[in-house]
């Protein structure tokens, strides 16, 4: 029996962030090595200014693309960016909460970056299983850039929210060593892997 996978990730080939770049390799060599079937929830391209359709498939149907406009309605560089990820994950919580199987797994990842908060939810809401692939940390990455107090009550709470979405993630995924060190000091009783 063929696995179904879900995974929700704003960026996505053809655009050139990548995030994205890095779903579509894995999607494809899993298709390819283990025949398993995946739907990607995502964006509209941000990086390249153009239109692509809404539903699309490719690798003989075994990789199903799903794409929102939410991703870029509003388009201030600062603003309009964190108004636009907060509607993406508002948009896929509902859709997930409706229409998922709760034995199928979703794969997250921290492209936006409310995302992890929204693995939480599907969690708590329905029990479904997840992984998080995580590329930058939050709220660390806005501290470091000046955007967040690192002892203010938003930075608090997202560290809160964190912990509680690492520690129901069936496996977390990070692309280094240094972030896995970072990871561990920071939140407990968490299953993270180096890929």
């Amino acid at each position: 029996m063929k696995k179904n996978i879900t995974i929700v990730t704003q960026y996505f080939p053809p655009d050139q962030a990548a995030t994205g770049q890095f779903i579509e390799s894995l999607v494809k060599e899993l298709t390819l090595s283990e025949g398993w079937k995946f739907t990607i929830h995502t964006g509209q391209p941000a990086y390249v200014k153009i239109k692509v359709p809404k539903k699309t498939t490719y690798q003989n149907k075994l990789i199903k693309i799903n794409r929102s406009f939410l991703s870029n309605l509003i388009p201030s560089r600062y603003f309009g960016r964190i108004i636009n990820s907060f509607l993406f994950c508002l948009y896929n919580l509902i859709k997930l909460t409706l229409t998922h199987n709760k034995d199928e797994l979703i794969i997250f990842t921290s492209e936006p970056p409310f995302l992890s908060f929204l693995s939480y939810l599907l969690f708590r809401i329905r029990k479904i299983k997840y992984i998080l692939i995580i590329y930058d940390l939050y709220p660390e990455t806005l501290v470091n850039l000046k955007i967040l107090n690192k002892n203010g009550f938003f930075t608090k709470l997202w560290e809160r929210l964190n912990q509680y979405s690492y520690q129901n993630a069936n496996q977390i995924i990070v692309l280094s060593e240094n972030m896995k060190t970072l990871i561990n000091k920071k939140y407990k009783n968490i299953n993270i892997r180096f890929q």
